[in-house]
């Protein structure tokens, strides 16, 4: 083949080729190189220097990068081409891209030949923009979440730790060691687990660690929970669109600790209330109910008499010639008596719902519900012999030696609509036919 046709084959290949002797000077170059470097076709001719072809295009303007250090870049770019290194990428002065290839032949010439890479370079470049975007964004979304109060925790769709900021591993400092990208979510929470970190799990953990991956892997509404120190977080987790898990942990410490007192307070304000009702209720004297409670129980039976038809005894009781044992004993020693009557009465109130109440001076009232005459009158023997028993000595009493009772029953049953006062009433008058008959008995209305 001969060089006209060689040169015509060269010419329909679409990319420059470019042939230097041994001596460095132009031995061709081919269509696609002419209209590369169009504005130095008259320079482009065999025998002329690589060197002044090169400071001939420099000056011209051909080689944008060269500017303003055109004889540093002459230099630099005389060195490329006597050794070779790799390829070269540069720009053209139409703004495209080739790259430039030199390789030494045998014979000490150099072959160069060069492609236009303008859309790879494009892409390259927007590939790069669209990594530093990315770059960009996530050095803004790992500022974001380091600038959140709270603590921030991201699991992927394995439930693998994501990223997590700064307070997210001072809330959890236990498990911090544990924080690593990669780490599953349940291995994290045993190595906290095992070290003491969930107060609540205590005695209970592998329920309470059950418990709480059902919550954390079926994200629903918020929980608290419990850390070392009484320390308290609110924790709100949610699925993300790729089937991960975000979660934000905020420090409700104070909140829950409020919470706390203001439940104590309110368990000390109904104690206190229980107390002052108690109070209300208790004669201060003998420890025993006093009139207040007794009426409350009184309409309380009645009621029930009313609704149910359920009968219940009233025995109204007088200590006998009390006046007297206050006048020789003394009120002291009188106070002392009371309490101890109010002792026995009560030690004799076998059933929890039987009531032994102060009613009023030496006087006491006795409810006994759910019962019959007959065995209201056996009580009533009971707590008159109690009394006897006691020997509390009466040393200006009539009726004998010791203090003695006066009972008057009535029982709410035997007539319909029966008030309140008319069953203290009955009870009060057969109380006073006992005393009329010589004290020390029992009657009944």
């Amino acid at each position: 083949m001969d060089a006209q046709a060689w040169q015509r084959l060269l010419d329909h290949l679409a990319c420059g080729i470019v042939l230097y002797d041994a001596d460095d000077r132009l031995v061709l170059c081919n269509a696609d190189f002419r209209r590369l470097y169009s504005a130095l076709a008259d320079e482009l001719q065999p025998g002329r220097r690589f060197e002044d072809i090169l400071r001939r295009a420099v000056a011209r303007g051909v080689i944008p990068e060269a500017a303003g250090r055109e004889e540093e870049w002459v230099r630099e770019r005389l060195r490329e081409h006597a050794q070779p290194t790799g390829p070269l990428v540069r720009r053209t002065a139409d703004g495209r891209w080739r790259r430039i290839v030199e390789t030494p032949l045998p014979d000490g010439s150099l072959l160069a030949f060069s492609v236009d890479i303008t859309e790879q370079v494009a892409k390259a470049e927007l590939a790069e923009r669209a990594l530093a975007d990315a770059r960009l964004a996530r050095e803004r979304l790992d500022d974001a979440i380091e600038a959140l109060p709270d603590a921030f925790a991201l699991y992927d769709a394995d439930d693998r730790l994501v990223v997590c900021n700064t307070r997210y591993r001072e809330t959890y400092a236990t498990s911090a060691p544990a924080l690593n990208p990669g780490a599953r979510f349940e291995d994290i929470l045993r190595y906290g687990l095992a070290r003491g970190q969930y107060p609540q799990a205590a005695g209970r953990e592998a329920e309470w660690l059950a418990e709480r991956l059902q919550r954390h892997r079926n994200p629903a509404s918020p929980h608290l929970q419990q850390l070392p120190g009484n320390r308290w977080l609110r924790i709100d987790e949610r699925r993300t669109r790729d089937g991960g898990i975000a979660g934000v942990r905020a420090e409700v410490t104070e909140l829950v600790r409020r919470e706390q007192r203001l439940v104590e307070l309110n368990a000390q304000l109904d104690e206190a209330r229980a107390r002052l009702e108690q109070l209300s209720e208790t004669d201060e004297l003998t420890g025993i109910a006093n009139r207040r409670h007794f009426e409350r129980r009184l309409a309380e039976e009645v009621s029930r008499l009313e609704r149910h038809g359920t009968p219940f005894a009233l025995l109204l009781v007088d200590v006998d010639h009390f006046k007297r044992y206050n006048d020789l004993h003394g009120h002291q020693q009188g106070d002392r008596c009371l309490r101890q009557v109010a002792q026995v009465l009560a030690a004799r109130a076998r059933r929890p719902t039987d009531l032994v109440a102060r009613y009023g001076g030496e006087e006491f009232a006795v409810l006994l519900p759910h019962t019959t005459r007959d065995a209201a009158m056996t009580q009533a023997m009971r707590l008159l012999a109690a009394v006897d028993d006691a020997h509390l000595v009466h040393g200006d009493s009539p009726v004998a030696p010791f203090v003695t009772l006066s009972l008057g029953g009535a029982l709410a049953g035997s007539e319909p609509r029966l008030s309140t006062e008319a069953l203290v009433q009955a009870a009060d008058r057969a109380l006073y036919r006992a005393k009329a008959a010589g004290r020390h008995r029992v009657e009944f209305a």
